[in-house]
């Protein structure tokens, strides 16, 4: 049995070297066609005047934006409908106060079809 986890340890050893070996090639090959690709952008740049700042502009616009934040519907009220939890987070305060004072679970205050 000692020789058979010794063997899979040496191939184990063996596998990571050889995937260390191919991740700096590959590497290695990427930083070449990075390389290559700049100096085309630098050439059509240079042919058509287009400036750093015209670059930086357009990048900045590919930036995907954040929306607003997205609004979650309440799932929880109290008895008169005024205050609203969407069960998203800890309980608040209210919720847990009416939860003691009537005996009920929050299930009792969820909103029907939410």
């Amino acid at each position: 049995m000692s020789n058979k986890i010794e063997s899979l340890k040496a191939k184990q050893e063996e596998l990571a070297r050889q995937q260390a070996e191919l991740e700096k090639e590959i590497n290695e090959i990427r930083l070449a066609e990075k390389k290559g690709v700049i100096e085309k952008i630098v050439a059509q740049c240079n042919e058509f005047g287009i400036t750093s700042k015209d670059l930086a502009a357009a990048l900045s616009k590919t930036k995907k934006k954040k929306g607003p934040a997205k609004a979650f519907l309440p799932k929880f009220q109290n008895e008169d409908g005024s205050k609203t939890w969407n069960g998203i987070g800890p309980k608040p305060a209210w919720l847990k106060d009416l939860m003691a004072s009537t005996g009920k679970d929050a299930d009792a205050f969820k909103i029907k079809g939410a």
